[in-house]
């Protein structure tokens, strides 16, 4: 909308002049395809109209926030995928042995190692017991 037009509308009339909002600029975040919203900046008849690199800036800022927030969203995710995960190996009614890539046992990650049990003599070996209720 030309600002000529935005001027002589009624949300300037009754919102931006009575806040004392003279302009306003806004970009968009947009996170994983999932998540929206829109960042906002109004200024004062005093500052004046945002000009070219104010609106460059806040696009980066806007960038910079929709990265942020998928890093967010994805952590999340990983979170819930690995506590569902682990409630699959605490429900498990036998051990389970860890195997490499290459077949061989495996040590497994160091929280497997801290709360596994030796399943025998082997110094490479870790057998996960099904968790005590």
């Amino acid at each position: 909308m030309p600002k000529s037009e935005f001027l002589r509308s009624a949300l300037h009339a009754e919102y931006f002049v009575p806040q004392g909002f003279h302009s306003v600029m806004a970009a968009p975040v947009l996170a994983n395809g999932s998540h929206c919203g829109v960042v906002v900046a109004f200024g004062s008849r005093r500052r004046g109209d945002f000009d070219e690199p104010y609106l460059a800036e806040l696009a980066g800022l806007a960038g910079h926030l929709s990265r942020a927030i998928g890093l967010r969203l994805d952590c999340a995710r990983l979170t819930e995928d690995l506590h569902a995960r682990n409630h699959v190996l605490d429900d498990a009614p036998d051990g389970i042995l860890l195997l490499d890539k290459h077949i061989k046992t495996s040590p497994g990650p160091p929280q497997i190692r801290r709360s596994g049990r030796r399943c025998c003599s082997c110094a490479d070996c870790w057998c996960l017991a099904p968790a005590k209720r």
